[in-house]
């Protein structure tokens, strides 16, 4: 697909599913967010914690004992209320909204102010 048919194909979906390993915080869950999918991920992963992907725990697929099963749940879920499945990821849209706001300010704090970022890391001397 070209860029502009996954982002057509992203527009248009209800339900964006990534069963994936997440080795990162990857792109994909968050272009399908701003693109008004409702995302659901495999909790594994950078997905497994609430700062790669900040969306509720009930959009989490656990891995075991049956991923297939447990998916199905999870869409079952969704179907069954999407306006509330979309509401509750809104902050999770937001954030990446503004995800290039905060990187422009992370960037300016370190390089042009000076600053250390507020995770505690400090710069090598």
């Amino acid at each position: 697909m070209t860029g502009d048919e996954v982002a057509d194909a992203l527009r248009t979906s209800l339900v964006y599913l990534d069963l994936g390993t997440h080795p990162g915080k990857d792109r994909m869950p968050r272009e399908a967010a701003a693109l008004g999918a409702i995302v659901l991920v495999a909790n594994r992963g950078a997905a497994a914690n609430g700062v790669d992907v900040p969306i509720p725990s009930v959009h989490k697929v656990e891995v075991l004992p049956d991923v297939v099963l447990n998916a199905k749940r999870a869409l079952d879920t969704v179907f069954t209320d999407p306006a509330a499945a979309l509401a509750a990821q809104a902050e999770y849209r937001a954030r990446v909204a503004g995800e290039r706001e905060a990187f422009d300010d992370e960037v300016a704090a370190a390089f042009i102010r000076g600053t250390t970022g507020s995770d505690g890391a400090r710069p090598a001397r």
